[in-house]
């Protein structure tokens, strides 16, 4: 799971790599040193500037919280610190190689708390929808001028503002925020009223910010021209790149301004506004617009929780009452996957969900639950990040559930077994797929098997599982949930029904496909089995299809004394997955400080 970490050189680092990885956009004109350094700034919520005032002061100006996901190498990052603005709680800023990091980092994220995600690559959007109830927002380019590109069209007079002119742009600063840019402040004023103003800041040494505000309300009349060109040409004219950015959605009147003054994109980041799964819920606004105020409910999950916290302290006893009556949907599988809920029982494993922040929705209980061990902890958590629980009756429990004797709580739980396609490693433009292993499942019909399988791959590291084959057991069912031990909801599971195609993907990408089988001729032990693999377990009494088969790049098989021709397909995976463990090099990390 992803731990804070306060080594914020590496955590830089990696969001300086995976800038230059996902998000450059090629341009042959493009300084040297953006080519190095492309951040605009929001990619590490301004960390990279705090972290060098505190070197020089040993004082931090902003509050951070860093959290660093990956076993044996830093593999993702997410930094947050307070919102600036009224519509979110938190910017979060998330970079990570894969997607097992991913999942790790958003499922740190604080429950009840609304943030804005500015993140690195577009593969990493079903991730931040499963787990998060939220919008995604237009994507954010950056551009840069220099003295090559730019072009100055300045059919307005524009003016820089002095301390006397606070009362024009009284509405859109403080006048602290005023006097810290009052030197670099530019404006076309007509009839008394501010048209269109721009201001630039020194970012580096090297390059300096331009923004504007209120530049692009009346492009037809020149005025947004006339003040970035003049703002930009003081930039210049100190030796310096003018860079900023613009906001892909529906207002491209910023982009069409930057573009004919000489700017020129170079960069691209993406952007989500979201609240975790069951502990509130946003309503959707005009992204290019800032809202006057907060827009989310806290505490409206899935169908039959949106109610008040306090009323969790109600207990229910109908059995048509609507939170009741969402745990009947998940008594069958079928239910279960429609409404894409897991179905949670015992306090331990309740208790593990909440504690590794799975988006659980809604908590039912029985009043023994106060008298066991885990039953306090489950409450105060619940009750303090606004996930619905609500007391009822042995008599209702037994109608959501029909394990006996009855659980004394249950715990619903969002999951969603997207489509192999989907899977980032197995794309083509991956650049992350040589540090990956797969455990591909070729119709493991029994649940608790396959619940097995899952929490050894959690435990080996595994980036994420591929279940093949329509008639695979579901990750759904209860045997399969209690035999994973937690690991259901914390790793990336994907389902895949045509196999031959995404194994073909698979090997197109460079990974290596073991399929472990009695029939191979070639000893596990004699194998490297080195990332990227695609480690491929069968049927526990036909094996892997002679089709999926087919596709291996290699078979294998585990070694037995006499007396035995086959071991369960959860121990064989075991035995398969760390060998890959001792033979990666590194030694597992414990912590990220």
């Amino acid at each position: 799971m992803a731990s804070e970490t306060t080594d914020f050189a590496a955590v830089l680092a990696f969001i300086r790599q995976a800038e230059r990885r996902d998000c450059m956009l090629p341009d042959p004109a493009l300084p040297e040193p953006l080519r190095a350094q492309p951040g605009s700034g929001s990619l590490d919520a301004g960390l990279a500037d705090a972290y060098a005032e505190y070197r020089q002061t040993s004082q931090w100006r902003q509050s951070y919280r860093v959290l660093a996901a990956g076993w044996m190498d830093l593999e993702g990052v997410l930094v947050l610190t307070p919102a600036a603005n009224a519509e979110s709680d938190l910017h979060a800023s998330i970079a990570a190689t894969n997607e097992r990091a991913l999942r790790e980092l958003l499922l740190a994220f604080p429950r009840g708390q609304v943030g804005r995600f500015y993140y690195t690559a577009p593969w990493m959007l079903p991730s931040l929808a499963e787990v998060l109830d939220g919008v995604a927002l237009p994507a954010r380019e950056g551009y840069f001028a220099t003295a090559n590109t730019f072009r100055s069209v300045q059919p307005q007079p524009v003016s820089r503002l002095g301390a006397g002119d606070y009362d024009l742009v009284r509405s859109l600063w403080s006048e602290a925020e005023f006097r810290q840019h009052l030197s670099n402040v530019y404006a076309c004023v007509s009839d008394g009223q501010l048209a269109a103003l721009c201001f630039h800041r020194r970012l580096t040494d090297w390059r300096h910010v331009v923004q504007g505000v209120l530049a692009e309300e009346d492009c037809g009349e020149g005025y947004a021209e006339s003040v970035y060109s003049v703002a930009t040409q003081e930039v210049l004219d100190l030796g310096r790149v003018a860079t900023c950015t613009a906001s892909l959605g529906g207002n491209s009147a910023r982009s069409e301004v930057l573009t004919r003054v000489g700017y020129r994109p170079f960069y691209r980041f993406q952007a989500y506004r979201g609240i975790k799964r069951g502990s509130g819920s946003i309503e959707p606004n005009d992204p290019d617009t800032l809202p006057a105020g907060r827009q989310h409910t806290a505490n409206a999950g899935a169908a039959g929780w949106s109610e008040p916290v306090h009323a969790a302290l109600r207990p229910r006893r109908k059995r048509r009452d609507p939170a009741v009556g969402t745990f009947r949907d998940l008594l069958t599988i079928k239910g279960r996957t429609d409404r894409q809920l897991l179905s949670i029982e015992e306090p331990l494993l309740v208790r593990r969900a909440l504690s590794d922040g799975l988006p659980t929705t809604g908590i039912l209980y029985t009043e023994e639950l106060t008298d066991q061990p885990d039953g306090p902890a489950i409450l105060e958590q619940a009750k303090s990040e606004h996930i619905a629980h609500h007391r009822v009756s042995r008599g209702v429990m037994g109608t959501v559930t029909a394990t006996r004797p009855l659980p004394w709580v249950v715990a619903a739980v969002h999951l969603d077994v997207r489509d192999a396609a989907q899977l980032h490693c197995a794309t083509p433009r991956s650049c992350t797929a040589r540090l990956t292993v797969l455990l591909i499942a070729d119709r493991v019909a029994n649940p608790a098997n396959l619940g097995m399988i899952l929490r050894t791959a959690d435990a080996a590291g595994v980036e994420a599982v591929v279940l093949l084959g329509a008639d695979s057991a579901s990750p759904f069912h209860k045997h399969c949930v209690r035999a994973a031990r937690g690991a259901i909801g914390r790793l990336p599971l994907y389902a895949c029904n045509g196999p031959a195609e995404f194994l073909q993907r698979l090997k197109t990408t460079g990974f290596a496909l073991v399929g472990a089988t009695v029939q191979a001729q070639t000893d596990v032990h004699s194998l490297a089995l080195r990332p990227p693999v695609a480690l491929v377990v069968g049927n526990e009494s036909e094996g892997i299809r002679p089709a999926v088969l087919a596709e291996c790049t290699d078979r294998v098989r585990i070694p037995m004394a006499p007396g035995q021709s086959s071991l369960n397909v959860g121990v064989a995976a075991g035995v398969l997955l760390y060998e890959v463990v001792r033979a990666r090099p590194g030694h597992a990390r414990s912590d990220h400080a």
